[in-house]
This record gives structure tokens, sequence and C-alpha cells, in this order.
């Protein structure tokens, strides 16, 4: 049986030890080792007193040991001298493809996880791994009602004009009681302390931080966010974590508190790759994402997620260019660019499909 034991570092990028943020203890083991079956794609811990769930995770670490997408044989990638000569005349943003992973309406989760690769990764691009419906019911036992089917959380990398950072943002809670006074319920940033809090606005209003990460092209990553409860009010914090999945280092981004009780994630996220600033519409970007799993609340198992709705998300005349996106052993990869092709017929006339995903 063919082993490979794999030594993950996983430390904080702000203390090694560990911190306290707002009375609660973020504390990571130093060094776990972990034992990794390739054949049966299982993995068990040496050392039962590495409790990965006191810090970035309470699921096993697996490794991605697939190959790598063939590009030029997927899509007609443009060469660096079309892309350059690109001056997108209509002003229209390149294709964005989205996706909505499949997880049951009734599911209620605590912890997410999801690994991610690009190998393409121009300036203004947003890959979502995750965007989800949070269940605010808890809520319900202090206000006449509470409309959180419109609220929800997203997070993934970017970037930006400022570098390659992390993005996680909540979009308000909105609540009345019962004289009709309404309630606006915004997530606060706890974690970091030194990044600028920011509203947004536009689609919705609510909170989010982008937090610089030297993140790259070619390289694994995890995405992995996680419910717990506030050591010091009782309230729904939320954790980011990343880790660069080559060296095994685990980073906690941000710490977000919910400002209420009992809150999990439910039903499918989401999922997409978009350019934002059409003046970086030519450039070529993909995203490939694998070992997508969520930690049911009710069970307390950890649940594979082994498919996705994906496709095209929105149409002329906002968007121009040529895409694809498909399955490839335990993944699925999605390219773009605002080169070439147009938005309904790019030579592989595909708009959206049903895929296996991790399998």
């Amino acid at each position: 049986m063919k082993k490979k034991t794999l030594i993950l570092l996983c430390m904080l990028s702000m203390c090694m030890a560990g911190c306290t943020v707002n009375g609660n203890n973020y504390s990571i083991p130093s060094e776990i080792t972990v034992t990794v079956d390739f054949e049966s794609d299982s993995m068990s811990a040496e050392t039962e007193s590495a409790e990965v769930q006191e810090g970035a995770s309470s699921e096993s670490e697996e490794a991605v040991v697939s190959d790598n997408v063939n590009w030029q044989e997927v899509f007609e990638v443009p060469t660096d001298e079309e892309v350059a000569a690109y001056t997108n005349p209509n002003n229209r943003f390149a294709p964005c493809l989205a996706g909505w992973l499949s997880v049951p309406d009734e599911a209620r989760y605590s912890e997410y996880s999801i690994d991610f690769k690009a190998d393409y990764i121009p300036e203004a691009t947003y890959w979502c791994l995750g965007q989800w419906s949070l269940d605010y019911s808890s809520l319900e036992a202090d206000y006449e009602t509470v409309d959180y089917e419109s609220s929800g959380a997203y997070g993934g990398f970017q970037n930006n004009h400022n570098g390659m950072q992390t993005i996680i943002a909540f979009w308000d809670v909105y609540c009345t009681d019962e004289s009709g006074r309404e309630t606006v319920i915004r997530a606060e940033r706890v974690y970091p302390t030194n990044e600028e809090d920011e509203n947004f606005g536009g689609e919705g209003e609510g909170a989010h931080c982008l937090v610089p990460y030297e993140w790259g092209a070619g390289h694994w990553y995890r995405m992995h966010v996680k419910c717990v409860e506030s050591q010091e009010t009782g309230t729904t914090m939320v954790e980011q974590w990343v880790c660069d999945l080559e060296t095994g280092e685990w980073t906690l981004m941000s710490i977000y508190d919910l400002k209420a009780k009992d809150v999990l994630f439910m039903s499918s996220p989401a999922i997409f790759m978009e350019n934002y600033l059409t003046e970086y519409a030519g450039g070529v970007r993909s995203m490939e994402l694998c070992n997508a799993k969520y930690l049911d609340a009710k069970t307390g198992n950890w649940e594979k997620i082994s498919s996705i709705y994906l496709g095209s998300n929105g149409g002329a005349p906002g968007y121009e260019g040529s895409y694809n996106f498909g399955t490839y052993q335990d993944r699925i990869w999605m390219i773009a660019s605002g080169v070439g092709g147009d938005w309904y017929n790019n030579g592989k006339g595909r708009t959206s499909a049903d895929l296996p995903f991790g399998e």
C-alpha cells in the first residue's frame, strides 16, 4: 500500500503559539503528523493528542494528488500578444462562471471546507469559494419578523490593485419588533484588528474585509470557515482559515461576530469566478475546485459534496468573450477570457450542466 507522511506545520500568521481575541482563545497545534493513503484516499492522525478542531479544522487533512488540467486541450487560450492587443471596444466584462454545490436544503452545517487552485490569475478577478445562506432563526424569539432569507456570506481569493488577498463578507439581517421598529444586525470583525473596517452596498448592504495573503498561481490552497460560539458573549463567531496545502501552513485570516446566537450555514453554497473591472477583461482566468465538504450540525459527520450545477452567469450585453468548464479526475475546472468567441456560442455550445464533483 502506497503511503506518504506529511508534516503539517499549522500556525497562526500573527502568533505561533496562539492568541486571544475578545476573550476567546484561538490556539492550534504547532505540528500534526498525518498519514495519507493515496490508494484509498483515507487519512489518519498518528497522534490522538493533536486536536485540530481547537484551531483550523476538525476535519482530517487530505492531500490533492491528481494531475494538472491541460488548458490548451480544453480552451483556445489567447496568447499574451492577443490579450495585450484586446481593447474591449464594447466595455464588457469577461464571462462570469458560477455554480451551486449540491447540499440538501434542510442541511445545517457549522463548517465548510474546499480546495482551490488557479493557474491564470489576472488582476481584477474574484474567485469565490463559497457563498452561503445563514440560518438566523434563533432571532425569531426576540423579534416579530426576521428577514434572513436575503442575508448570508461569501468568501474567497482576489487579485486586485492592492495585490493578493482573501475576502469574506456578511450581509445585514433586518429584524422588526412588535411595535414595527426595525433593527439592523451587522456582523462585526474582531480579527484582524489592524485592518480597516469596510462596509459595502450596491448588492445589498453589509460588512466585509480583505486581508493580504501572498497566494500564487499553480498552487493548491484550502479555505475553511467555521461557526463557533463566543466564549465571552455566547454569540456565533465565523472564523476564516486558509491552508497552503503544499507547505501545510494554516493562517487565520479573519473572525467575525454575527451578533446572534446559534447561527449556522444552510443549504447549497454557490461558487463563482468573476472579472469585475472591464479594463482587465482580456486576461485569461481559471479556477479548479475539489474536496468540498461540510460538517453536518445534526449528525456531527463530515459530508462530501459530490455534484455541482455549473454554468455561465449573465449574458449580453454585459459580457463577451470565451469560456469553458468541466470535470477532470477529482475536480471541476473553469476558464474564461474576454478575448475570442461570444457569450452564447464560444465553440463548446455549453451554457450550463450538472456535473459530478470530487469523484
